[in-house]
């Protein structure tokens, strides 16, 4: 199988005098990229590629989540991808070289979540189901097809398996923080959980 990663651009900065491309990451931008690249880092979704927009945004973006790859996977900055249509990412996966297995592109909806629709025909019901919600700013979506040449990529012929999002990191760390506060407890009464 072949694996297509789709990862839309962290939360930027509004855009001034209409320069859209050059709309920079907020702050909470760069923060849920990083998280991103984490959890793709940790579930072992390592691209042989990398393709990014030309725009800032998803510049920084893929800077922010490269950091957290080691090594860190072959970047291509392509043009078409800002402001592309789902007809042209296609294209431009179509293009990709055999020996490239997992192709990452750091791209913008609404062209990533038309192509989420456009491949996903199937795929795990709770991944389907949260998609099915939209792309969000800083989400994965990870998607497998079949092993043949990506000249030949197809509509619906994608199996959604995977899906992160920066609501994800938020409830690991709500998580985290009640462990912690359960450990400060059982430490005041000087017995843990193992004890009951």
């Amino acid at each position: 199988m072949r694996r297509i990663i789709l990862f839309r651009h962290g939360k930027a900065e509004a855009a001034h005098g209409g320069d859209d491309e050059n709309r920079p990451l907020a702050p909470v931008g760069k923060g849920e990229a990083s998280e991103a690249g984490q959890w793709m880092a940790a579930a072992g979704f390592e691209p042989d590629i990398v393709i990014c927009s030309t725009a800032l945004r998803a510049r920084q973006t893929w800077k922010e989540a490269a950091a957290e790859f080691d090594p860190v996977p072959p970047l291509r900055y392509e043009p078409r991808i800002y402001d592309a249509t789902v007809e042209r990412l296609v294209e431009v996966l179509r293009e990709l070289p055999s020996e490239v297995w997992t192709v990452l592109i750091v791209g913008h909806n609404p062209s990533l979540q038309g192509l989420v629709h456009e491949l996903g025909a199937a795929g795990e019901p709770d991944v389907v189901e949260r998609l099915a919600q939209g792309l969000p700013a800083a989400a994965v979506a990870v998607l497998e097809v079949e092993d043949r040449p990506w000249a030949d990529l197809g509509d619906r012929e994608g199996w959604l398996f995977a899906v992160f999002t920066p609501d994800d990191a938020e409830e690991e760390d709500v998580e985290d923080e009640a462990d912690d506060e359960a450990v400060e407890e059982d430490d005041e009464w000087g017995w843990t959980k193992e004890d009951e």
